[in-house]
């Protein structure tokens, strides 16, 4: 039987967990929208209160206390509330390849799920457990046998949610290469009319077969790669005006506003992120 964890959590909405290697931590009540967005980790969610709808690859989903949400790399999401109430979660982004050694016949490919949504039952437990003992510090040894046990029932359970592989790489090379477009210029107000024109489809023709294709439109991606690239800046302790600059944003206000409806937090509160000692 787990021992409990000694209690001096802090109100961080978000912190690195050392007893899982680059993932970080979520915990708070939201009561806004979150725009449709992508993170190249994999995203597990258990909803500790209240009641949202959540997109996640153009299906929504009525999300109640007590389920679970599992959400892969790359795979478009957002999230509304349903009510003035909000809701209360605790998420884990965790890394890629974390998912692919569970399905190592996936390793080549982003894992997507189908049925994202889960009454949660032992792995939804489990996810609160290793995320509450790493808000408030329990030994790190204790964390780390939690979090394998958590790896371990959440493999078990996997099928539930439907896992797809989907190729990293789409066999349309015209969108392939307006992705690579946007991606390498997310800092430039480049028109979408220019990209469409350099990959030759007509802009109607892009944003049509691009959102169709990536779940997203061109300028929407583009809007949210900023906030991913943001918070990459953020992890390597840049500042919050270097970062807005770097970014493409207007000003720190603007990557503020598009950060929060990513990740849920401030780009202030997300760079505070300070590893918990073991």
């Amino acid at each position: 039987m787990n021992t409990p964890c000694r209690h001096n959590a802090t109100a961080r909405p978000c912190w690195h967990a050392p007893e899982l290697a680059n993932a970080v931590m979520f915990h708070g009540h939201f009561n806004h929208v979150f725009m449709p967005h992508a993170h190249d980790a994999v995203t597990l969610i258990v909803v500790t209160g209240g009641r949202l709808a959540i997109e996640i690859d153009g299906t929504s989903h009525r999300v109640a206390k007590g389920q679970m949400v599992a959400i892969g790399a790359h795979q478009v999401h957002g999230a509304r509330p349903v009510d003035g109430e909000g809701w209360k979660m605790r998420s884990l982004h965790l890394p890629s390849q974390m998912l692919s050694a569970l399905l190592p016949h996936a390793a080549d490919e982003h894992v997507h799920f189908t049925r994202p949504v889960q009454d949660g039952r032992a792995a939804g437990a489990l996810l609160f457990d290793i995320h509450y003992c790493s808000q408030v510090g329990g030994p790190l040894q204790q964390r780390g046998e939690r979090f394998a046990g958590f790896l371990r029932c959440f493999a078990d359970n996997l099928q539930e949610f439907g896992p797809r592989a989907r190729p990293i790489r789409p066999h349309d090379e015209q969108l392939a290469q307006a992705h690579r477009l946007i991606g390498r210029d997310i800092v430039q107000n480049t028109s979408i009319e220019s990209i469409a024109a350099a990959v030759g489809l007509s802009p109607f023709a892009l944003i049509r077969r691009f959102k169709r294709l990536y779940g997203i439109s061109p300028h929407a991606w583009r809007m949210q790669a900023r906030a991913n690239q943001a918070a990459q800046l953020l992890r390597d302790r840049a500042s919050l005006a270097d970062t807005a600059s770097s970014c493409g944003f207007a000003d720190q206000s603007h990557m503020t506003r598009i950060f929060k409806r990513v990740f849920g937090v401030t780009p202030g509160q997300y760079g505070a992120m300070d590893r918990l000692a073991a």
